[in-house]
């Protein structure tokens, strides 16, 4: 029997009740998001309730990350979905102390449970509106890590034209470029004074980050984390890259709405500040849109300024937000 089964009724009711749930940037009406939440409960190793009455109920999905802890080299773990009934401004003073604490005793149990799975580093995610969510992770110790933003475009108008300058062409990833283009993803993911995420400003996972990025290129190129990747080249070398990954058929059953994503990408630091990357962007539309999508996303951070600002200038909405949580257990 599966945890969600376990506890189906309370399960059922909490996330029905649960005024915040995350649903990852695609305007989900209420009925899909509660879908969905419950498919990532499924999902979760455990999954562990908090009192059935009283002043707050919680639910909390506790799992194994297994390739994290292959890269990282420690058995790494993760709290997702984090569901709770209570509102950000709705606790009245009296009432803090007490919901905070049947927070703080339900991802207790959970991460004693990770614990004893030889889990010693745990990540949490909660949506950037949860604010009372985020606050019971500070008072179990964890640390704020990484603040995430999610924009989706439309992809209904015409997308402009793809012209690269004089010297520039773009074409699609080649076998080669596993070996060629790893460095780049590696640099460029983890500059900190241009890309700044919970695997780099960690002390913890810094020292193999660039392994991490090395990692996901090459599952990239090999189909494993995205289903098309497109190259910039300058004078026959390679100076950046975007991967796309098509409308997940799952996700488009369950919402009705097909929608792709931009994943992985990096410019070398010699061609940054060119219009480079809003090329990259405006060829993985075109394709996304000739695939049959609806819409497409890109997940970055918020100190990415300038990702922001060109996705914004092509029309997209920010449509949701995340806070990435860490503790050393």
């Amino acid at each position: 029997m599966s945890p969600v089964a376990r506890n189906a009724a309370r399960v059922e009711d909490l996330v029905a009740r649960a005024p915040i749930l995350a649903d990852d940037g695609l305007d989900l009406t209420r009925p899909v998001i509660e879908s969905w939440t419950k498919a990532r409960l499924e999902g979760a190793g455990q999954v562990f309730t908090g009192p059935a009455t009283g002043p707050a109920r919680w639910l909390v999905g506790a799992g194994v990350l297994a390739w994290d802890s292959r890269i990282f080299g420690l058995t790494c773990g993760r709290l997702f979905p984090i569901v709770h009934d209570l509102l950000p401004g709705r606790v009245g003073a009296s009432d803090e102390t007490a919901v905070e604490s049947v927070g703080r005793r339900t991802v207790a149990r959970a991460l004693g449970w990770l614990g004893g799975q030889g889990v010693a580093f745990v990540s949490a995610r909660v949506d950037g509106r949860d604010l009372i969510g985020a606050h019971v992770l500070e008072q179990a110790g964890f640390r704020l890590m990484d603040v995430s933003t999610i924009h989706r475009l439309d992809l209904a108008g015409k997308i402009p034209s793809v012209r690269p300058p004089k010297g520039f062409r773009l074409r699609p990833a080649e076998p080669q470029d596993e070996r060629r283009l790893a460095g780049l993803a590696a640099s460029a993911m983890t500059d900190v004074q241009y890309f700044q995420d919970r695997f780099t400003v960690d002390p913890i996972l810094a020292p193999m980050a660039k392994k991490m990025y090395r990692a996901w290129w090459r599952n990239s190129i090999r189909g494993e984390r995205a289903d098309e990747i497109w190259v910039l080249e300058h004078g026959g070398r390679p100076v950046g890259f975007i991967t796309l990954t098509g409308a997940d058929a799952a996700e488009t059953s369950l919402t009705n709405h097909a929608g792709g994503w931009v994943v992985l990408n990096g410019i070398e630091s010699d061609w940054r500040g060119r219009g480079l990357y809003r090329l990259l962007v405006l060829g993985a539309l075109r394709r996304l849109k000739k695939r049959g999508c609806q819409s497409a996303r890109v997940k970055t951070k918020l100190t990415q300024r300038a990702v922001q600002r060109t996705w914004q200038a092509l029309g997209a909405r920010l449509t949701a937000s995340s806070l990435v949580f860490h503790r050393r257990l």
